[in-house]
């Protein structure tokens, strides 16, 4: 059973959903980007603000804005903290 054909018959029922299944909540176009999530954070000098909050080096957290490189959880953490002291 494919995945678009699982999501339309459990929408709106009581039976469980498959866990086993991966599921998308938004399609890859919509996704937001890490370099995104990270400007909320840090909307002024990103790359400078997170190196020092997860101990890289600015050209490191450059890559990982550009997209060329997948940033590490820890990196991902520290963005998360950074809107939540802004938004708070």
């Amino acid at each position: 059973m494919s995945r678009e054909e699982w999501r339309s018959i459990n929408r709106g029922s009581n039976v469980p959903l498959d866990r086993s299944v991966t599921k998308d909540f938004l399609p890859a176009a919509e996704r937001i980007s890490f370099r995104d999530l990270a400007m909320l954070g840090y909307p002024v000098k990103t790359a400078l603000a997170l190196a020092a909050d997860v101990g890289d080096s600015e050209r490191t957290c450059k890559r990982w804005l550009a997209g060329a490189t997948r940033a590490p959880d820890r990196a991902l953490v520290a963005v998360w903290l950074a809107i939540l002291r802004r938004y708070r």
